[in-house]
C-alpha cells in the first residue's frame, strides 16, 4: 500500500513538457525516462513504478538514451525552432496504456484535450500525417472510435 500511495503522489506532480520530444533521435519513452531521470532526479525504480517498466529496462532505455544524445550533441548544437516557444504538458498517468505505444498515448491525449493535428505535429517535431496516422491507430487500440448502436 505504501508504493501505491507514492506513485499516486508522484503521479499527481509531474507533467511532462511536450519539448522533450522534439529530438527524433531518441524514441518517446527515452525522452520520457531521460527527462525524468535529469530533470526531476528519480531514482530508477521510482521511474519504473511511473512507467509500469522493469526497473533493469529503466536503466538500459536511460542508457540508451544518454549515449544517442550525446553522439548528437557533439555533431551539432540543438537547433531552435517555431516548436520551442510553444509547449504543452502532459501527465505521467496519460502514458500508463500499454495496449498503446507511448507516442500513440501522448497523441490521443493530446488529441482529446483539443489541440489539431497540426498544432500536435508541431509539439513533437513530426509531420501531420504521422500525427494523424498514429492518433487513428491509438483510437482503433482503445476502441474509442468504436460506434455506438
Amino acid at each position: 500500500m505504501k508504493i501505491r500511495d507514492k506513485k499516486t503522489s508522484l503521479e499527481s506532480d509531474i507533467l511532462i513538457p511536450t519539448s522533450i520530444f522534439y529530438n527524433r533521435k531518441i524514441s518517446f519513452l527515452e525522452a520520457i525516462v531521460k527527462w525524468l531521470r535529469e530533470e526531476k532526479k528519480l531514482r530508477y525504480s521510482e521511474i519504473s513504478t511511473l512507467t509500469e517498466r522493469d526497473q533493469r529496462n529503466i536503466w538500459t532505455i536511460y542508457d540508451r538514451a544518454s549515449k544517442k544524445t550525446k553522439a548528437a550533441q557533439k555533431n551539432e548544437k540543438r537547433k531552435t525552432s517555431k516548436a520551442s516557444s510553444a509547449i504543452a504538458e502532459i501527465p505521467i498517468s496519460a502514458t500508463r496504456n500499454r495496449s498503446v505505444s507511448i507516442m500513440e498515448s501522448v497523441v490521443l491525449f493530446m488529441r482529446e484535450s483539443g489541440f489539431t493535428n497540426q498544432q500536435v505535429a508541431i509539439l513533437l517535431n513530426r509531420s501531420r500525417k504521422t500525427v494523424s496516422t498514429v492518433y487513428r491507430r491509438a483510437v482503433e487500440k482503445t476502441n474509442r472510435g468504436a460506434d455506438e448502436n
